[in-house]
């Protein structure tokens, strides 16, 4: 072949491939009709005080678009319930730091300039690819994948954050070390101070410890602590039992709360159906799918308040529980899951819970009693409605163990047929679910935890979807609560039956 020839075939070449590519790019990205897929996304700090300069907050975020790639990435702070005017909000776009523009880590570093207004500020992701598919990500999206949305922005000196220990109980000559938990947001330095304490105790003043030994008296005590910056002092109030025996009182579990949005709203109702008062005192606990993390997030008791003789109280989780706590809101951890244990200082108490939004009830139902008394025997709890007909159904057993002691776990699932249908059990064997660890709460899901390990086709439609559960814990008291529910409906949120 001639050198010209060969010339002319290099160009043909050279063109095919180009409208080849060309062509290709075409037809992949007139296949991409969907957005970027914000996967995680965490930022910090998540407070900063903006009263002596300008705040730096770095944004990490995971994002995926498997066709036609991220094109643009931004990340907005605005103030919550504002429009979004220059001084109330910051913007930035994104840097890839890591993968690539169909799925990378990305970061994004904004500014809070010194004297911005103060208040929670709302995050919002938006991210567009190379065909103009676009997402916008807000609160509710980013609480679908356990990610903060919330800045909190303050000014000027911030006041101390003091733990309640709760009520305290000791004998005559007790030796007493109490050290009481406090910190400062801004930085600065505590100092400590008590009034009330029972003879013998004092305070560090800058320890915050409470020791000494006690005398010989009988005599509850009201005891108020405070820690002070040098400008602002926080206190709190507790009850000190000295040589007095504590009232009988009322347990009682919250199986299932949450606060994992700021437009759901969670709630305790007690009464008191007793001719006595009793203090109300509370601990939260994590409610981890299998396979998470139990722990409790009190390190004491915290105190909510007195119940009265025949009366009741209206207990907010946000506000009365979580805020004082010092746990950041909204709580996205475990999808925003939490098992409360309430501890009230008078018999013959009941309550219910009730999570809801402005156009949902997620759950409204009664609260179990733990009994003061302890059984050798393993729990065994029935649920006695649960669906797995649809993809879009979720059916759930929220467990609670109150012992000191762990279970294992085992569960059988029997039909529920109409009148005339075919009773039958579904489990050969008795299926382990694992253990259940002491003083701790567990999510059980129907689909993924029982019914795929069992074999048995989902979505499950026989006799309408619906099944029996007999759960078999090997520890004492343990209580449950069994809900089904949909992304806008809430079939049934109702205590387990307890069968021994």
């Amino acid at each position: 072949m001639s050198l010209k020839g060969s010339r002319n075939l290099h160009k043909e070449t050279s063109l095919a491939l180009f409208f080849y590519l060309v062509l290709g790019s075409s037809l992949l990205f007139g296949q991409d009709g969907s957005p970027p897929v914000l996967v995680s996304l965490d930022f910090s700090p998540k407070l900063v005080n903006v009263s002596d300069s300008d705040q730096t907050v770095t944004t990490d975020l995971r994002i995926t678009d498997n066709l036609s790639g991220v094109n643009q990435l931004s990340v907005l702070f605005k103030k919550s319930g504002t429009q979004t005017a220059v001084s109330d909000s910051v913007t930035a776009a994104a840097s890839l730091i890591s993968g690539d523009f169909q799925d990378g880590i990305y970061r994004v570093q904004v500014t809070v300039r010194r004297f911005s207004p103060t208040g929670n500020w709302i995050l919002i992701i938006t991210a567009t690819d190379s065909v103009g598919n676009a997402l916008v990500c807000d609160a509710t999206c980013l609480a679908a994948i356990n990610a903060p949305s919330t800045l909190v922005v303050t000014a000027g000196n911030s006041p101390p954050v003091v733990t309640n220990p709760g009520t305290q109980s000791n004998g005559n000559g007790d030796s007493v070390s109490l050290q009481i938990q406090a910190s400062d947001p801004d930085g600065d330095t505590l100092t400590y101070s008590a009034i009330g304490l029972p003879p013998g105790l004092s305070i560090g003043s800058n320890s915050g410890l409470i020791s000494g030994t006690l005398g010989l008296n009988s005599e509850t005590y009201a005891v108020f602590v405070s820690a002070s910056d040098g400008s602002i002092s926080t206190s709190v109030n507790f009850q000190w039992l000295v040589n007095v025996a504590e009232a009988s009182g009322t347990v009682l579990v919250a199986n299932f709360m949450n606060g994992n949005n700021e437009s759901l709203n969670s709630r305790v109702y007690l009464w008191n159906t007793s001719e006595s008062s009793g203090n109300v005192s509370v601990r939260v606990f994590t409610l981890p799918i299998r396979g998470g993390t139990p722990q409790e997030l009190t390190n004491t008791p915290l105190d909510i308040r007195t119940l009265r003789a025949k009366s009741a109280v209206n207990i907010k989780l946000a506000e009365d529980i979580l805020a004082p706590l010092g746990i950041v809101l909204p709580y996205t951890t475990d999808g925003g899951n939490l098992t409360l244990e309430f501890t009230i200082g008078a018999t013959g108490v009941g309550g219910s819970a009730q999570v809801f939004s402005s156009s949902l009830a997620l759950g409204t139902y009664p609260l179990q009693e733990i009994p003061s008394t302890a059984s050798v025997n393993p729990t065994v709890l029935a649920a006695h409605f649960m669906n797995g007909n649809n993809a879009s159904l979720n059916s759930r057993v929220y467990l609670w163990n109150p012992s000191a002691s762990a279970g294992n776990i085992t569960v059988r699932v029997f039909t529920l047929p109409l009148s005339g249908g075919s009773n039958q059990e579904l489990t050969p064997a008795p299926l382990s679910l694992g253990a259940l660890a002491a003083k701790s709460a567990l999510n059980v899901k129907l689909i993924e935890d029982i019914l795929i390990p069992l074999g048995i086709p989902t979505p499950y439609t026989t006799d309408g979807g619906n099944l029996t559960l007999e759960f078999t814990i090997t520890a004492e008291n343990v209580r449950g609560i069994a809900q089904v529910f949909s992304s806008d409906l809430a079939f049934g949120t109702y205590p387990m039956q307890v069968i021994q």
